[in-house]
């Protein structure tokens, strides 16, 4: 289930209700801070990612917010992966 944007919490809602083996959360593109925490009870993984697309067109990602995430994740029982989409590190903490 995607849910990279504040407004799209309700899909996680939806997927809680949903009997699953493995549920998970594809953050991507990741395109602001979200605080998953009341949600992670019940989720497996989260995969954050930032957008794919042409330089100049793509949304920026700051790596702040996966490691809010990623912190959200280690507080409770989710695995956090990460993907990225570049070649290089970036130097500035944004993708």
């Amino acid at each position: 289930m995607t849910a990279g944007c504040n407004e799209s919490l309700w899909r996680v809602e939806t997927l809680l209700k949903i009997p699953d083996a493995i549920r998970f959360i594809s953050a991507e593109p990741l395109i602001e801070a979200i605080d998953f925490s009341p949600y992670l009870w019940g989720i497996h993984w989260v995969i954050t990612g930032c957008e794919r697309a042409k330089k100049g067109g793509r949304r920026i990602m700051d790596l702040d917010w996966v490691r809010s995430i990623d912190s959200q994740c280690r507080a409770t029982e989710p695995e956090s992966r990460r993907r990225r989409s570049l070649k290089r590190r970036p130097t500035s903490g944004r993708f």
